[in-house]
């Protein structure tokens, strides 16, 4: 079955072409005119841009990282770019001019001891291709941790813990779980915890995704510093980074949110106009 993208950057992949010499090779499928061409029946001017397609591109780039991309997260941070497999989760980031043209790619691989790391992945939502970011419904609850998470990405800075006077990655990092699990809720957290298409501006989530992403921060929590929130469970390590694909092998593992949404309202809907019958009697 053939890879689908459901988030490409190309801006940051040529980027990292560019700044690692990454050429094509024969064998290789150049992208030039909207026209897919093999390297070894072509004679190349110099002075015209070749550029690989996003297969292509994408492996070369894992080959030029090679053990360089995390995947197991047993060496301790910080670490510069990490990749994995796995379900991962995107929403639509709201609350700000800048974060409503935010998405994040949620992740949670598991450390060699078992602990939970939380992968946070801020990309443009022009870059994500399955989903609808607009929902006439979407009215849920829009955390000022968004803010937070601008303002670290602006390069603002975080913010300042008053005990110490120094930056508190720490509470960055409890804000990019908060908002990958609990943005856009209606109610009380178990209500939804299980279901996270009752969350507005939740978009879906896929499970069998392949991801790879710079890391911007890695942040590991001060043991006994913070409390047990069921809001955002047991955390552990908090990576925020800047994705440059995610993508999948089995497409038809995609589940759109907006879809269950949509069933779920009408039931709601059914019932209602149920009752105001049963009422009417």
């Amino acid at each position: 079955m053939a890879t689908k993208y459901y988030y490409w950057s190309n801006g940051r992949a040529q980027e990292f072409a560019d700044n690692n010499s990454i050429e094509p090779e024969r064998g290789d499928v150049r992208v030039s005119g909207g026209v897919d061409l093999k390297l070894a029946n072509m004679q190349f001017d110099p002075r015209k841009r070749t550029s690989l397609n996003r297969a292509a591109l994408a492996a070369r780039i894992e080959k030029e990282l090679g053990d360089e991309a995390e995947t197991s997260f047993e060496r301790p941070s910080p670490v510069g770019w990490a990749k994995g497999m796995g379900r991962v989760n995107f929403a639509h980031i709201v609350g700000t001019r800048t974060t409503d043209k935010m998405v994040l790619m949620h992740a949670q691989p598991l450390d060699p001891e078992g602990r939970r790391v939380d992968l946070c992945m801020f990309g443009s939502a022009e870059h994500l291709r399955p989903f609808k970011l607009t929902d006439p419904y979407a009215d849920g609850h829009v955390s000022s941790d968004a803010m937070v998470i601008e303002h670290l990405l602006r390069g603002l800075g975080a913010p300042v813990d008053v005990t110490t006077g120094e930056e508190d990655l720490e509470y960055v990092g409890w804000a990019a779980v908060w908002l990958a699990l609990n943005q856009g809720f209606r109610g009380p957290h178990h209500e939804y915890v299980d279901r996270p298409w009752l969350r507005d501006f939740a978009l879906g989530h896929s499970e069998a995704c392949e991801w790879m992403t710079e890391v911007n921060w890695d942040i590991t929590r001060t043991a006994g510093r913070w409390g047990a929130a069921p809001q955002v469970g047991d955390w552990h390590r908090v990576i925020i980074g800047s994705p440059l694909w995610v993508r999948t092998a089995n497409p038809e593992s995609l589940v759109r949110y907006r879809r269950l949404r949509s069933r779920s309202r009408r039931w709601s809907l059914q019932c209602l106009v149920g009752l105001g019958r049963g009422h009417g009697r």
